[in-house]
């Protein structure tokens, strides 16, 4: 009995001292670090192989090449724009709003001519190359948006940002938009406005 009667007391003192559960509130603070953390993480990242056609014409003089480009196209959310956090504790609801996907960058993997021909005294400039590079830049951007890559970009982002912070019985929820402002990390209050 006296075996029995310290084990109990043995268990219970073991209990009483064992540390309580810690479970995890989150702030506003360690949701914009969060955030911020993946902000460089690119969304979406598109291949694209296209045909570009060049044309000009001076005093009926017309130069021509036809360019086939293959670029890389990454689009994702800039966190510099700002982010706002909202925090339900009631509910266990996070409310995340960042701004729309954009173009991060188009990389130009390759830029090959197939056919170019001079006019009668229309000849090839270095101008020309600046102008064909641009041309192309704007062509890629256009068949990136008609393939839908921002759509890709926020969907990705809004099922990592949910992914992340639904944890501990908390929901999440991302919306896109024009933040109000940031969050400024000594008074967890929204200041500023959005650039």
């Amino acid at each position: 009995a006296v075996l029995i009667l310290g084990g109990g007391l043995v268990g219970g003192v073991r209990r009483l001292v064992r540390a309580p559960e810690r479970r995890t509130t989150p702030s506003q603070e360690m949701i914009v670090d969060r955030v911020r953390e993946v902000a460089q993480i690119v969304s979406t990242e598109l291949t694209i192989r296209d045909v570009v056609t060049y044309e000009d014409t001076f005093y009926a003089s017309t130069k021509r090449a036809l360019i086939v480009v293959n670029a890389k196209v990454f689009a994702g959310i800039d966190l510099d724009r700002g982010s706002d956090v909202g925090i339900d504790p009631e509910r266990r609801h996070i409310t995340i709003t960042i701004p729309e996907a954009r173009v991060l960058s188009v990389d130009i993997v390759r830029l090959q001519t197939y056919d170019e021909r001079r006019g009668l005294w229309n000849s090839f400039q270095p101008r020309d190359r600046d102008a064909i590079h641009g041309q192309v830049r704007r062509q890629i951007l256009r068949s990136a948006g008609g393939m839908g890559i921002m759509d890709r970009a926020n969907r990705s982002a809004a099922r990592m940002l949910e992914t992340m912070f639904s944890v501990d019985g908390y929901t999440a929820e991302v919306r896109f938009g024009s933040p109000a402002g940031v969050i400024v990390r000594d008074t967890g209050a929204l200041r500023g406005q959005d650039d």
